[in-house]
């Protein structure tokens, strides 16, 4: 639950703000001829929702000495992903992604169900160790997205500054505003964990 919670801290942040100026790092970064890039960093930044809960599953299963688990969910993950990814790739390269994005959702979230009763917990703790981060992501997202609408600024170096900027502020007023003892408890978790 706390590795959980560490890296919804810092990979929900991280990944959807790449997802929300995906458009805006293209403009910069890379060629005209590449600006459709920008769709496809935003489902790979939405991917973001999903680390938080389906990163450590195989490490779990491991650590629970449960490996056949892992095998049989990567088993049926794979029977489920390869056909929808491939049925969805015939209407372009997000679709795919999106197909893709959903199966391995669905995945993770149904492996978090079996460890976290395989652990003898409940989900309603790890929903809340995870709430802040998402709540804080949701409000970054907000102010990003109407950030994206509203500025009168060409896509460039500027809007991508603003835009980062925004995100950035939005999301750190939030958690320490809203989650300031859950987010040092996470960050000091993670400091006691690296020095043993």
């Amino acid at each position: 639950m706390r590795l959980s919670q560490l890296a919804s801290l810092t990979a929900l942040p991280a990944f959807l703000g790449l997802g929300l100026v995906g458009e805006d790092l293209v403009a910069v970064a890379l060629d005209k001829r590449y600006q459709d890039v920008g769709d496809i960093l935003f489902v790979l930044g939405l991917q973001g929702f999903i680390i938080p809960i389906g990163f450590f599953s195989n490490l779990v299963f491991a650590g629970l000495d449960r490996s056949d688990l892992s095998l049989k969910f990567s088993i049926a993950y794979l029977c489920i992903a390869i056909p929808a990814v491939w049925i969805a790739a015939g209407h372009g390269v997000i679709w795919a992604l999106s197909a893709s994005l959903i199966t391995m959702g669905v995945a993770t979230a149904v492996a978090t169900v079996v460890q976290v009763s395989l652990l003898g917990g409940r989900l309603e703790e790890l929903a809340t160790a995870l709430a802040p981060a998402y709540l804080s992501a949701t409000a970054m997202f907000t102010v990003v997205l109407a950030a994206s609408r509203m500025l009168p600024i060409e896509p460039g170096l500027l809007r991508l500054a603003c835009l980062t900027g925004s995100g950035m502020i939005a999301y750190a007023f939030w958690l320490l505003a809203f989650h300031r003892r859950e987010a040092v408890q996470a960050w000091q978790y993670a400091f006691r964990a690296r020095s043993t």
